[in-house]
């Protein structure tokens, strides 16, 4: 036999066993693109047997030529029929670059998020931009944003982010199949947009933004931004479709993305591309997850209600179904013990007195005038916290991990399960402590070298209260740190010493005092958190922190054993139920007191809850005595010395910065004129005004927190600002005026090291000087020590109000025609304030020839003395002492007197000689007249011709005729 034969042999048996050839056994591929002379691109579709079989009517088409790099759109692909075709469910595909920005309101379908740490908020669309979310108040914040990016050559991504948080406490990383390519620190905030870049090789990628904050300083804004993801480089034209990676899944056909499988489920390498797989109920997974891991069998049951059963109390025991595997049936057992204070109504629930009330024996009683109930939780037994109304979170760093096994009715589970961190997380723990078996909450049994768990409590007080609890440490305490924070702002460490039973007390039921000076206000929601964290190095044995009881004091929900006596600045009156403070305007200095007494007069009280009033003076009180006002007008009755501020008084001055502590920062971005700016949360700015509240003005845009009236403010960002002091005090000197501002927000730090509360003060002083008598003054920050807050001023207005003591005069020459000299004024102390130039009298300096000897007045003995007088009309000072000495002579009285008759006399005489010849030229003139008329009658002269006659002569002569006729 020859080969051919053989051949012919072989081929005829393998035709009898293959089956007819039909279309499904033809596969298509493209060839290579060539370039024709006209410059279009062209490639050739070759047809091909992909399984043996017989031949029969379907034969193989010739090769035809197709258009090349065609482009299709997302979710289809170029098939060799050279037509855009959808992808088939399970798989995806993306052509040419993509860009992903202008979100709309959701996270688009092909990106998902979660979130690492054990508070955080994952990423979300705020305008039409990827945030990592609001995580102001989340100490260790991580989150993560992954995208499948599916590339057909080398490609180019570029990432335009920018992040928001305090200096360097926050980061973004991006990371591709697991390694980091990209990462970056923030300086502060960083309002422009940066861009990072990175190449990726051809294939399908996960590519993972995390964001990341340090727990070094948990308050701020907190947060990065993507405000587009581009990657250029892509397949021009998508011949096949890429397969969803393990983890992933897509349904329906023309996907282009594939969507991550949500927690609880998986998809692995034998399960189908289109859906992912629930796991079962006693299984969990984290989201993208390949495969589901066992949960933990159940250790603790869940109890129904107590009610009354088989002539007791019995409560419904069940095990828990969410989180862990149920072997047991459920089972009635007896009521464990109430808490102290309450006890079983008939329906079988603990319950305790009405508030205000206490119980004693079998009876819920009043307390009396002075006296409060004081509400409390006591657990010396974890295992005695049937019915407390707590709500007890309980959550380890890493939410990917499992949920595990505390679940009781009052202390509800978010831990997660083992990891190689460590197989801890907080629980409710039997376990045995200095040779006693106690009921404890335990941290859990921390094998691993890194551990971090918290267990968050939240409690609403209605009462002024305190808080205290005992624990243990067993363990590594080099590597090892607990924490009790309240409301994720005060932070106590715990004394972790080995193998000791250890107390921490906090607040009192004085708003005043306490050990570790909190206030737990009544009316307030605080949230305790007790954190315990691990980092050790080498072959570490387990670490746990037990709390082993807890005393909850004025807490909402407690019950009351006895009574208390009333606090200092609050009022018990027997028909309340809680302690009241005390007004504004009263106080109270003594425990065990019903009523409030009000302020004596020129005090007052400018808060409530005061145990002692204010002295105002030289401050003004209020009608009500609810506050001492500031005032601009100042005296001093001891030196008589008084001010006026008004001109600068309602001034606001501010933003005032110290420089020296921005210029220890470094460069920041930080604009100190805005006011209220979201800026670094260290820079503290002041604000101050002198004798005016500064919240007052509308447009002040509320610089103290709402509600505060203060003088001072100090302001750390938009949200965070305290009272500098709102009791205004003033001290005056010749010098100037000290003004201080006490009574401020409570501060509890001094020199860095926490202390005893105590309010914020701030000192002003301004300094007199006349010559500054600007209306804008500068005002400059000095220093802060312990909450004591200095700054200082340069002005006028600080001088005291110049009076007439203050001022010497200088005369100037003297006027001889007015008799007077201009007067100008000269001050001989610092004040505030001029005296007009005023004039004064003046006469000049007399010289001897303005003298003369004149006889003076007659004595008793009738004696004549001769003197020196100023000469008549003369004015003049004798300044100079130039009145003549020489004496002059003396006469006798009766002599002189004899001269003086004679010569009054003699005057008479002539007077009465003169009257006689006046007589005579009177009698001739009228004879005169009455000749001169006559003669004109006769020759009947006019009377007009006679000039020295005039009408009244005429008459007068007739009267005369008549009377001669008579």
């Amino acid at each position: 036999m020859n080969a051919a034969t053989v051949v012919s042999l072989l081929a005829a048996c393998v035709c009898a066993h293959a089956a007819t050839c039909t279309e499904d056994n033809i596969g298509a591929v493209f060839t290579e693109c060539f370039t024709l002379p006209n410059g279009t691109e062209q490639a050739q579709v070759l047809q091909y047997w992909k399984d043996p079989c017989e031949s029969g009517n379907v034969t193989l088409e010739a090769p035809k030529t197709v258009p090349c790099n065609v482009h299709c759109e997302d979710g289809k692909y170029y098939s060799t029929n050279a037509e855009c075709e959808d992808c088939p469910p399970g798989t995806y595909s993306v052509s040419e670059a993509i860009t992903y920005e202008g979100f709309n309101g959701t996270l688009p379908k092909d990106i998902a998020t979660y979130c690492h740490s054990r508070s955080c908020n994952p990423w979300t669309v705020e305008h039409n931009v990827l945030t990592s979310g609001d995580n102001s108040l989340s100490p260790d914040a991580e989150s993560s944003l992954v995208l499948i990016v599916n590339t057909g050559a080398f490609a180019k991504v570029t990432v335009q982010h920018r992040i928001e948080c305090e200096r360097d406490t926050a980061s973004m990383q991006i990371y591709v199949d697991g390694h980091l390519q990209w990462g970056t620190k923030t300086t502060g905030l960083d309002f422009t947009w940066d861009t990072a870049e990175f190449y990726l090789n051809k294939g399908s990628h996960i590519v993972r933004f995390s964001y990341t904050k340090s727990r070094s300083n948990p308050v701020g804004a907190d947060r990065a931004f993507i405000k587009s993801i581009t990657v250029a480089g892509q397949e021009k034209s998508v011949t096949a479709c890429s397969p969803c990676p393990l983890g992933y899944a897509s349904s329906t056909a023309g996907s282009g993305s594939c969507s991550i499988c949500p927690v609880g489920t998986k998809r692995g390498f034998n399960d189908p591309a289109t859906s992912c797989i629930d796991c079962s109920d006693t299984e969990m997974s984290a989201p993208g997850s390949e495969k589901c891991e066992p949960l933990a069998e159940c250790t603790f049951p869940k109890y129904d209600a107590c009610e009354a059963r088989d002539g007791g109390f019995k409560r419904k025991a069940t095990w828990q179904q969410s989180g862990c595997i149920s072997f047991k049936p459920e089972e009635y057992q007896d009521c464990s013990v109430c808490l102290e204070g309450y006890f079983r109504d008939q329906s079988g629930k603990c319950t305790h007195c009405p508030r205000g009330q206490y119980r004693k024996g079998d009876e819920c009683q009043t307390c009396t005038g002075g006296m409060f109930a004081v509400p409390k939780l006591v657990f010396e037994d974890f295992a005695t916290a049937e019915g407390v109304p707590l709500s007890m979170g309980l959550t380890q760093d890493d939410s990917l991990m499992k949920v595990t096994n505390l679940c009781t009715q009052d202390a509800t589970s978010s831990c997660r399960e083992k990891d190689s961190y460590g197989d801890t997380a907080w629980e409710i723990q039997k376990t045995m402590l200095n040779g006693q078996e106690m009921t404890t909450l335990s941290s859990g049994m921390g094998h691993g070298n890194s551990v971090n768990v918290e267990l968050s409590l939240t409690v609403t007080m209605v009462t002024v209260g305190h808080i205290d609890f005992k624990y243990y440490f067993g363990g590594a305490t080099s590597c090892s740190k607990g924490t009790f924070v309240i409301n994720n702002k005060y932070e106590f460490s715990l004394d972790l010493a080995r193998n000791e039973l250890a107390q921490k007390s906090l607040g009192s039921f004085s708003e005043l005092e306490g050990s570790d000076d909190v206030v737990f206000a009544p009316g307030q929601e605080y949230k305790l958190k007790w954190i315990f964290e691990k980092s050790c190095s080498g072959s570490v044995h387990e670490s746990n922190l037990y709390i082993t009881s807890l005393s909850l004091y004025g807490v909402e929900g407690g019950a009351s054993t006895s009574c208390l006596e009333c606090p200092k600045g609050k009022k018990c009156p027997a028909s309340e139920p809680v302690p009241i403070a005390c007004p504004k305007g009263q106080y109270q200095d003594k425990e065990a007191q019903s009523t409030c007494l009000p302020c004596a007069a020129g005090s007052a009280t400018h808060s409530e809850g005061m145990i002692s009033c204010k002295v105002c003076a030289p401050a003004v009180v209020n009608a009500d005595q609810s506050a001492c006002l500031a005032t601009c007008e100042l005296e001093d009755s001891s030196t008589g010395l008084s001010f006026d501020i008004r001109p600068i008084g309602n001034k606001l001055f501010g933003p005032l910065v110290d420089l020296d502590h921005i210029r220890r920062m470094g460069p920041t971005d930080l604009d100190i004129n805005n006011q209220t700016s979201n800026d670094l949360y260290s820079i503290q700015r002041y604000f101050l005004k002198l004798c005016e509240i500064v919240n007052d003005d509308a447009n002040e845009k509320e610089l103290c927190s709402s509600g505060k009236r203060a003088y001072a403010c100090q302001r750390l960002n938009q949200d965070l600002a305290y009272s500098m002091g709102d009791v205004p005090f003033y001290e005056v000197s010749a010098s100037g005026i000290n003004i201080t501002f006490s009574d401020g927000s409570k501060c509890h730090y001094r020199n860095n090291e926490k202390v005893s509360p105590y309010p914020r003060v701030s000192h002003i002083d301004l300094t007199c000087d006349p010559s500054v008598t600007t209306l804008s003054p500068e005002m400059k920050y000095i220093r802060e020590e312990s909450c004591s807050y200095y700054f200082e001023m340069t002005t006028a207005f600080a001088c005291p109000k110049c009076t007439d003591a203050m001022f010497f005069a200088e005369v100037g020459e003297c006027d001889l025609e007015s008799q007077q000299a201009q007067v100008t004024w000269h001050k001989n102390a610092s004040c505030l304030g001029e005296r007009t130039p005023t004039v004064k009298e003046c006469k000049r300096s007399c010289t001897a020839g303005d003298f003369e000897m004149l006889w003076g007045a007659c004595t008793s003995d009738s004696v004549q003395t001769q003197l020196w007088q100023l000469k008549q009309g003369v004015v003049c000072v004798d300044d100079n002492n130039m009145k003549p000495t020489k004496e002059g002579g003396t006469r006798d009285c009766i002599g002189s007197n004899k001269m003086v008759l004679a010569g009054i006399i003699f005057t008479c005489i002539l007077i009465l000689l003169f009257m006689v010849l006046c007589l005579t030229y009177r009698k001739k003139r009228m004879m005169e007249t009455k000749y001169s008329r006559l003669a004109a009658q006769e020759r009947d002269i006019p009377m007009s011709s006679f000039p020295h006659v005039d009408g009244a002569d005429i008459e007068e002569q007739a009267e005369r005729d008549a009377i001669d006729s008579d």
